[in-house]
This record gives structure tokens, C-alpha cells and sequence, in this order.
């Protein structure tokens, strides 16, 4: 009898456990364990080259409709503000329209004590926008680096950036082999609309934006810009070593025909853990991510696949 009484008060004891862990509910931590699934909370800061704010804006709005208990702090600002807030560890997460060096990465490590993790989400591109009614000349990356070039003073070519946007004039000088001086030429207004004003009302100015500025063509803001300026071409060789004339589209860039091309990366600090830095990456790169740079004009860096519904039934020839 005394074992039977144990026995069964040991059995209530453990459903009344059981039911009031049940009653339990998830904190709102960084993520908790809710049977297979995870449930993420918390605050994420994230740091945003301002030259793809607006794609990026695109996948910030979706992620948070989706994880609504996760709150997104974004920094819009230059890649120098960026990495000192990366730094600071006031960021868990930049994204750049490049990818760091083996040297960088380095760098972070032995100075600043900081494991990088990098992964690429898409493929950008630096547009070559010119005046509406300009006869722009037969371009091509020689004439550019030509045109570049310290020593050329004669062009009456201006070719126009935007200082707020760093990694434009940094990317193309990078591609055309450019490190320090540069042709009086080259010229820096303060914004992208002041570089488009300045096309439209110039017919021998040049201007160099990223193509996702211009990308998103159901944008009635882009549409009113390509209205104003057209894009340029540049003459290339394409992988059969045939003359063709390559710009910055979605085509030209997946094909690996236009050569300034640039990378949109996401970096974090690395971690063991499968935290919301690595929530938020993640869903950049994968299929709802990739679904909105492909929207946005990019080529995603992992393209996603589409299901087509095939009807098995045999098709009757005979019917009219």
C-alpha cells in the first residue's frame, strides 16, 4: 500500500510540473527554444551604405512584417562611419556594395579583435548615365582609364560622382586601377539628384550612380529620372570574344558581361550561435531576400528557383 500511495503521488507531482512549465511563456530573449522551431526577439542594430539604402529598405520593411518581434535600429551612413561603428560594436551587421579583402579581414582580426563573417547577397552595378540629347563618345574601360588618367587634361568630358556615396568613385577606381591622383576631370557634387541635375543640364558630363539608384523602373521617382538622363553603354567583348555593347542591367550583369560590377555583402561578427545577426543575413541571401533584390534590379547571389506546374493529361489533337 505504501508503495502505491508513492507511487501515485509521485505521478500527480509530475503532471502539475509538466502543466505549470506548460503555462510558461518564451521571454523575449535573443531566441528561445520553442520545440523545433526558434522564436527570435530582441534588438538588431544594422549599418546601411547610404548608395543601397533604398533595396535595402525594401528587405528591412519585409523582414519585420515577418519577425515582428524583432526590432531593426538602422544607420544609413559612408563605409568610414560604418566600420567604426562595426568597431564600437555599435552595428552587428554592415552591408556594403563590396566585399572585404583577405587584408582587411585581417586587419579587423589583429587590431580590433574581430572574426569577420562575410557573405555576398547579390550583384550591383555602376551605372554610366548621360545627358538626354549629348553625343556621348564610343566608351569603353580603355577610354575610361584614359580619361582617368592624371595626365588628361584636354577632355572636355566632366565626369560627375557623388561624394556621399564613397564606394561608387572607390569601386570604379578600384576596377580601372586608379589608387591615388586622378584626372581634373573627375568632379564631386553632394548628392545623386545634384550628379543627375548636373547630367541633364550638361550634354559632355558623364555621371556614375549605382544602378540600383535607377533600377526598380516601377519606381515613379526612377522613372522620372530616366526621363531626364539615358544610360550608357560600353563597348565589350563577350565570352566568345565577339564586339558587343554591354550597360548596367539585370541581363548584362548575370552574364558577367558589364564590367563595373560591384557586390552587395552583409558582414557580422562570427558566432558559433544562430543569433539575429545571422537571422537577418539569412534572410537576405535566401529565397524572400533574393526574391526582392531580383524586384530591386539585382542579380541575387543565390537565385531562386521557380516551380512550374506541368499538365500531365495527354493534349487531344483532334479537338478544333
Amino acid at each position: 500500500m505504501r508503495f502505491t500511495y508513492y507511487f501515485i503521488f509521485g505521478i500527480i507531482f509530475l503532471i502539475t510540473s509538466c502543466a505549470q512549465q506548460a503555462e510558461k511563456k518564451p521571454t523575449p530573449t535573443t531566441e528561445s527554444n520553442i520545440g523545433r522551431e526558434k522564436y527570435y526577439a530582441g534588438k538588431l542594430a544594422i549599418g546601411v551604405d547610404t548608395s543601397i539604402a533604398p533595396i535595402i529598405k525594401q528587405q528591412t520593411e519585409i523582414f519585420t512584417f515577418i519577425n515582428d518581434s524583432v526590432q531593426l535600429e538602422e544607420t544609413y551612413a559612408n563605409e568610414a562611419i560604418l566600420f567604426d561603428k562595426f568597431r564600437k560594436r555599435e552595428v552587428g551587421v554592415v552591408i556594403i556594395p563590396r566585399q572585404l579583402s583577405a587584408s582587411e579581414i585581417a586587419r579587423f582580426k589583429e587590431k580590433d579583435t574581430i572574426y569577420v563573417r562575410q557573405i555576398q547577397l547579390a550583384y550591383d552595378a555602376i551605372a554610366l548615365v548621360g545627358n538626354k540629347n549629348g553625343k556621348s563618345p564610343q566608351l569603353s574601360i580603355d577610354w575610361l582609364k584614359q580619361n582617368f588618367s592624371p595626365s588628361s587634361k584636354s577632355s572636355s568630358i566632366k565626369l560627375v560622382f557623388d561624394r556621399t556615396n564613397e564606394s561608387v568613385l572607390k569601386n570604379t577606381l578600384d576596377l580601372l586601377g586608379y589608387t591615388d591622383k586622378v584626372s581634373p576631370n573627375v568632379y564631386a557634387v553632394n548628392s545623386l539628384d545634384e550628379v543627375i541635375n548636373y547630367v541633364a543640364a550638361n550634354k559632355d558630363a558623364i555621371g556614375f550612380i549605382p544602378y540600383s539608384y535607377i533600377s526598380d523602373t516601377d519606381e515613379e521617382r526612377v522613372r522620372a529620372i530616366l526621363d531626364r538622363i539615358k544610360l550608357l553603354s560600353l563597348s565589350v567583348k563577350d565570352k566568345e570574344g565577339k564586339d558587343r555593347q554591354a550597360s548596367a542591367n539585370q541581363a548584362d550583369i548575370a552574364e558577367g558581361i558589364y564590367p563595373l560590377t560591384q557586390n552587395i555583402s552583409a558582414l557580422s561578427r562570427f558566432s558559433y550561435s544562430d543569433n539575429l545577426e545571422w537571422l537577418f543575413m539569412n534572410f537576405m541571401f535566401r529565397e524572400k531576400g533574393a526574391r526582392i533584390f531580383l524586384k530591386g534590379g539585382f542579380v541575387p547571389a543565390k537565385i531562386p528557383e521557380r516551380a512550374i506546374n506541368v499538365n500531365p493529361n495527354p493534349v487531344d489533337t483532334e479537338k478544333n
